[in-house]
């Protein structure tokens, strides 16, 4: 099992608190993003996820791999 919060080996509830506040950063990154995605009639899944993985990349400013 793996602690993300880190609260398992610091005991720490801040540092638990602002991972979680990371995460929630993130969701609501990803759910604004959703927003800006606007429907294609016809469209496949393959292409609709090809789509919304290049939103997300300019939307977190990665890089496709």
């Amino acid at each position: 099992m793996t602690d993300e919060g880190y609260y398992w080996e610091t005991g720490d509830e801040k540092i638990l608190r602002e991972e979680f506040e990371k995460y929630s950063a993130v969701m609501d990154t990803f759910c604004e993003a959703l927003k800006d995605l606007p429907p294609n009639p016809g469209e496949t899944a393959e292409s609709l996820g090809d789509r919304l993985e290049r939103l997300l990349i300019e939307k977190f400013g990665g890089k496709k791999k």
